[in-house]
């Protein structure tokens, strides 16, 4: 948890960095254990095409600023066997044939979020940096996928805005579309080239 003092110097409409920094963290963390992996905006990690890593970020905002912010980030790590209505997992332990002790992740985890936090969030310029190395980082940018549109399904928001789905797995094809993953805007929405070249923003 991060608190005042921590995070005064991010205005509110930067909040989008701290989930820049903990996916960014999170490929740092893996790539130290062997394991190459994208962000899958916004914050979901993938290692080829399984989820390895979830995150729920709580940002709390006092006038323009950003007052505190609770990360909570789930990497599997030594679970192999998992729900069937869990569609595409993987772990640390498939993916290295390895078990891990808890702890010493954990250290090695934050003491990486640390460095991202004291190199980005206190220099001139580093938000920019930040953004350039999360969308060097992002799981299928400009490569043509097929979507679905949540705000198109009663409820469907609360899922989220849009995702990316399996062409051969589509539950959904009246609210899906067919786009290129552009990059990010200013306050983080997805950018998204659509087939007659319009571009949305999610």
């Amino acid at each position: 948890k991060f608190e005042d003092g921590l995070t005064h110097s991010l205005q509110a409409y930067d909040q989008f960095a701290i989930s820049q920094m903990a996916s960014l963290s999170v490929l740092d963390f893996l790539s130290i254990h062997g394991i190459e992996a994208a962000i899958k905006w916004p914050n979901d990690i993938y290692v080829g095409n399984r989820k390895i890593c979830g995150m729920l970020i709580e940002n709390s905002i006092r006038e323009q600023w950003l007052s505190t912010s609770i990360v909570g980030i789930g990497i599997n790590v030594n679970q192999k066997i998992f729900p069937d209505n869990v569609p595409n997992p993987t772990s640390m332990a498939i993916e290295t044939g390895s078990s891990f002790q808890l702890k010493p992740l954990l250290d090695e985890f934050l003491s990486i979020f640390e460095s991202y936090r004291s190199r980005y969030l206190h220099i001139n310029g580093g938000l920019g940096k930040l953004t350039h190395l999360y969308l060097s980082q992002m799981w299928r940018k400009d490569v043509e996928s097929v979507f679905i549109d949540y705000t198109k399904i009663p409820g469907g928001h609360l899922s989220g805005p849009v995702g990316i789905i399996n062409k051969e797995n589509n539950p959904l094809p009246e609210a899906s579309f067919t786009g290129i993953a552009r990059g990010i805007n200013d306050k983080g929405e997805l950018v998204v080239e659509m087939k007659d070249s319009t571009i949305r923003e999610f």
